[in-house]
């Protein structure tokens, strides 16, 4: 199913285009809310956050002194676009319902492959291999050929 992905040529414009037609838009609201709302707070969380979270809440403001509960306007689009992802699925019902039909059937038909597996045949083979093999322990009798090496060591001196 990979190879045939991967060969089609239109399969794979169809995937870029997906993909495509995903990343822009997003690319393009978090370029516009970072050009015109740069600098500016937005709102303030109603807990209290250590300052580890300043960088990630409030970016494009370098003010040490501001409570870190407050956030702006880019970080929000950023908790937002990750936040919302099933609120933009319910907006864009048909095309998730298009994308999900795909992925079943992309997952069925791998799970087809995947049923083709026979365990027992399997573990056999690797029973045969495990058997074929013969570990020999390189400190088996190291001693005799210690012994050996230096009598013929001391024998030729």
């Amino acid at each position: 199913m990979q190879e045939a992905m991967l060969t089609n040529p239109d399969m794979m414009t169809g995937m870029l285009k997906q993909q495509l037609s995903a990343i822009v838009p997003q690319m393009l609201m978090g370029f516009v809310v970072s050009f015109f709302f740069s600098g500016f707070i937005l709102g303030k969380i109603p807990f209290a956050l250590s300052p580890r979270f300043r960088v990630m809440l409030q970016r494009g403001i370098d003010l040490p002194s501001l409570d870190p509960s407050y956030f702006t306007s880019l970080s929000f689009y950023i908790l937002l676009l990750f936040g919302l992802r099933g609120v933009l699925i319910l907006l864009f019902k048909d095309q998730a319902i298009n994308d999900m039909a795909a992925m079943q059937q992309m997952q069925m038909q791998m799970g087809m492959g995947a049923m083709q597996f026979d365990a027992p045949k399997a573990y056999e083979a690797e029973k045969k291999a495990v058997e074929l093999l013969r570990h020999r322990w390189q400190g088996e009798r190291v001693e005799m050929r210690v012994l050996r090496m230096l009598r013929t060591q001391i024998g030729h001196n």
